[in-house]
C-alpha cells in the first residue's frame, strides 16, 4: 500500500501494533503519530492518539511532522532527484537549498505546498531552491 490512499493511517496502526519495533511505548507512540501526520490532516485535539501524548510530545510530533511533510514533498516523484540539501534558518525564513540530479520542479512545488504546517509551527516562511552542480 506504499503511497496509497490512507497509507499514513495504516502506517500509524502498523507502528503502534508492531511487536518487532523495540522502542519504548512512548517512543513508539511518537513515531506512529509522526507517520500519521506526514500527510493528510494536521494534528488535532480530536485525534485520540494525539491527545494521549503529553503536551511536550505533541509539540515534538507536530514539529517532526512539519519537517517530514517537506521532506516527503522533496521526494514526490520517488526518483531520488534531491541528492543533498542544506538549510539556513533566518529570522523570518528557512531557506532550503537542494542539489538535484535532474529537473525537480515537481518536488519543489510539492514541498512548498506541503510546507503549510512547517510555516505555522516554526513561524517562518519556507523557501526552496534547486540547482544542479
Amino acid at each position: 500500500m506504499e503511497g496509497g490512499k490512507g497509507h499514513h493511517k495504516i502506517s500509524q496502526r502498523m507502528i503502534e501494533s508492531s511487536r518487532d519495533l523495540s522502542f519504548p511505548a512512548k517512543t513508539k507512540r511518537i513515531v506512529a503519530s509522526v507517520a500519521r501526520y506526514h500527510k493528510g490532516a494536521l494534528p488535532k485535539a480530536t485525534h485520540r492518539s494525539f491527545t494521549e501524548l503529553s503536551p511536550a510530545d505533541r509539540g515534538a510530533v507536530t514539529r517532526l511532522s512539519a519537517i517530514l511533510r517537506v521532506a516527503d514533498g522533496l521526494d514526490r516523484t520517488h526518483r531520488s532527484v534531491v541528492v543533498r540539501l542544506s538549510a539556513k534558518v533566518l529570522p523570518r525564513r528557512v531557506r532550503v537549498r537542494c542539489v538535484v540530479r535532474a529537473a525537480a520542479e515537481e518536488e519543489r512545488e510539492t514541498a512548498l505546498r506541503k510546507g503549510d504546517l512547517f510555516t505555522d509551527v516554526f513561524h517562518r516562511e519556507l523557501s526552496i531552491s534547486c540547482f544542479r552542480p
